[in-house]
């Protein structure tokens, strides 16, 4: 299952207008027959949180959803031209970090597209910001020591430290019933997922530059991933 965005695709002027405010990248979960559960749920579920709360503090129109997700497991390594087109026109990139996200090539291969078009970005605008369009979201508990470098090098906003949520993620939250902890942190994730639209306002791309994409977080591991800088952060 893939929830659509916003179809219209436009040049530089319309960056600031887009109405898709973020790309969900996040690593899928398949179903067993033995787990009478749909694993996609929890991720589907805090994803309209996310456009509800950001359908609140903007004017996006009602009928558009705010941002995207894919929901549908992927096989081979052709990218539905949907996912090219949101990855070259949503605002921020919100990578939900996990051991399996780590794990997963798909979404290695996501935060690469998505960082070749924060370069191009940078590479042809005035001034050299190091502003990230990256809000990164702890989906569970996990070790940041042991992520890949270019997930280490993005910073978290104040209100993600020393509460339940940096200790247990979005997923543990749920799952232990912390629902005030979970509604406070996802109001702001949505609010830092606006504020960082509006400071980098990332122009969109053409997506036929998402081509031989490679897996950064393998990189990482065999010591070869990307060199952004110490200097370069998300907020």
């Amino acid at each position: 299952m893939v929830e659509h965005v916003d179809d219209r695709r436009g040049g530089d002027s319309q960056a600031a207008e887009s109405t898709v405010y973020f790309f969900m990248s996040h690593a899928h979960v398949k179903y067993h027959r033995l787990i009478d559960d749909d694993p996609g749920r929890y991720v589907m579920n805090f994803f309209r949180d996310l456009c509800s709360h950001i359908m609140q503090m903007t004017d996006c129109p009602a009928a558009l959803l705010p941002g995207y997700v894919d929901l549908g497991m992927r096989s081979g390594i052709e990218w539905d031209p949907e996912i090219k087109h949101a990855l070259g026109s949503c605002r921020v990139f919100v990578p939900l970090y996990a051991p399996r996200y780590f794990r997963s090539e798909y979404c290695g291969m996501e935060w690469d597209a998505f960082y070749r078009r924060e370069s191009r970005h940078r590479a042809e605008s005035i001034g050299n910001s190091t502003q990230r369009a990256i809000v990164p979201v702890l989906w569970t508990a996990l070790d940041l020591d042991g992520a890949p470098e270019v997930a280490k090098r993005i910073q978290f906003a104040s209100f993600d430290m020393d509460t339940n949520y940096r200790r247990h993620g979005i997923y543990g939250l749920v799952s232990t019933n912390k629902w005030d902890d979970y509604d406070s942190v996802t109001y702001q994730i949505a609010r830092e997922i606006v504020l960082t639209a509006e400071l980098t306002r990332l122009r969109p791309c053409d997506p036929s530059i998402f081509l031989d994409m490679r897996n950064v977080f393998l990189e990482d591991a065999q010591g070869v991933g990307r060199n952004e800088g110490p200097g370069e952060v998300a907020q």
